[in-house]
């Protein structure tokens, strides 16, 4: 046996494991994971470092780090979701205290520019009953180019499931999938 050969078997020996049980990372082995192809190593490249080592492997190139959506981004994020004219009939802001539009939400922060019918939108606590007229976003992240933002709008029985795409330095709404409870 070649020398690279070697070094191959030994950090796929490393990788995975002595005997089942669970794969690196803790996620249980499985016939999906077996049927991968497996990694190797020359002898000139140093083996990867295992999960028992203290450090794992780092993410492959095409996977993008989930992050919190914040400042400018998340304003006109924001800003793309309530020009939706299909949602804001939805939110029925025609109707006494409605408007301004009224969001929540955990990582939202205390005051936004981003207009909804021709208000300002109001940053509230969460709402403490279902009768209170607010927007509450649930989850906002950004993963790449993309942006999910979640909802929901008690007052309506509502939930919401916005995407964005990032395009010429744009936030742009490609889907608005709105459920009624």
């Amino acid at each position: 046996m070649s020398a690279g050969r070697i070094s191959g078997v030994l950090a796929l020996l490393l990788l995975c494991g002595c005997g089942g049980g669970a794969a690196a990372g803790g996620e249980p082995a499985t016939a999906e994971k077996a049927d991968e192809p497996a990694e190797t190593t020359t002898a000139e490249e140093p083996a990867p470092k295992s999960a028992a080592g203290g450090e794992s492997p780092a993410p492959a190139e095409s996977e993008e780090a989930t992050v919190a959506l914040e400042g400018k981004d998340l304003e006109a994020a924001m800003q793309a979701l309530l020009s939706d004219q299909e949602l804001l009939d939805k939110l029925h802001l025609k109707q006494p205290g409605r408007s301004p539009l009224k969001v929540s939400g955990e990582k939202l922060p205390a005051k936004l520019e981003v207009i909804a019918a021709s208000h300002n939108v109001k940053v509230v606590p969460e709402p403490k009953s279902k009768k209170e007229a607010v927007l509450v976003f649930t989850k906002v992240e950004r993963t790449g180019t993309q942006a999910k933002l979640y909802y929901r709008y008690d007052i309506e029985g509502l939930e919401g499931r916005a995407t964005l795409n990032l395009k010429d330095g744009r936030w742009e709404l490609s889907a608005n999938r709105v459920f009624e409870r």
